[in-house]
């Protein structure tokens, strides 16, 4: 059976779900992303760049559709700029 929706999953620090050993729960949810007849895409934040890559061999399959979106760190005076504007906000 094929669905028309299309489910989006996010995880921030998605690095620490494939760190520790696999088990059955985190098996199961990882290995749904592969079923052709489930549409889904996860979206996984990390600091690590080839997070999934390096992590994801413990599994019984591997991760190999994969599209990294790489942002800049944030400078002083950008971070200075937030902070300035949220502050102002509450006020």
């Amino acid at each position: 059976m094929k669905y028309n929706k299309c489910c989006v999953v996010y995880i921030e620090e998605i690095e620490i779900l494939f760190k520790s050993a696999p088990d059955i729960v985190s098996e199961d949810f990882l290995s749904l992303f592969l079923k052709k007849t489930v549409n889904l895409v996860l979206i996984g934040i990390s600091n690590t760049i080839d997070c999934l890559q390096k992590y994801s061999g413990k599994y019984s399959f591997k991760v190999t559709e994969i599209e990294n979106v790489v942002f800049s760190p944030y400078r002083a005076d950008q971070i200075m700029t937030i902070v300035l504007d949220k502050l102002k906000q509450i006020k």
